[in-house]
């Protein structure tokens, strides 16, 4: 009886690992990020996707790299633009610095969040910026 319990908890854990193993497989991320949280729901971009950036050193210029790498793979040539306090972002790609707990990434750290509703990248520094947005295509 005891050596069937530990026979039954191995291929519970075995098949607990395998998942694992499975749903990193599935993130081809280079470098690996630090964690990953795997959602319901896409976001489809669009012709009218917008890309919006905060007003800070290096950002303009991450946006309008990102413009260009998505016109190339999509034929889109989306709108960039600076984020104000009034600008609504449905549907649009966000290069942001603002976030809670964005401060503490790192300077080449950044956080990835794509929902329906559109894309958010968030990073201290135009570095995060930068590997946030080679991550998103």
């Amino acid at each position: 009886m005891k050596a069937r319990k530990n026979y039954c908890r191995r291929i519970v854990l075995l098949s607990i690992f395998m998942m694992v193993i499975q749903a990193e497989a599935q993130i081809s991320i280079i470098p690996k990020p630090s964690s990953v949280r795997i959602n319901s729901g896409e976001f489809v971009m669009n012709a009218e996707t917008r890309i919006l950036y905060a007003n800070q050193d290096g950002y303009e210029d991450e946006a309008k790299t990102l413009q260009q790498t998505l016109a190339r793979a999509t034929g889109f040539t989306l709108p960039v633009s600076v984020i104000s306090n009034k600008t609504s972002c449905n549907n649009c790609i966000q290069l942001v610095n603002n976030l809670p707990g964005c401060d503490t990434l790192g300077n080449e750290g950044y956080y990835l969040n794509s929902d329906p509703s559109g894309v958010v990248i968030c990073a201290p520094s135009t570095a995060g910026i930068f590997y946030g947005t080679q991550s998103l295509r």
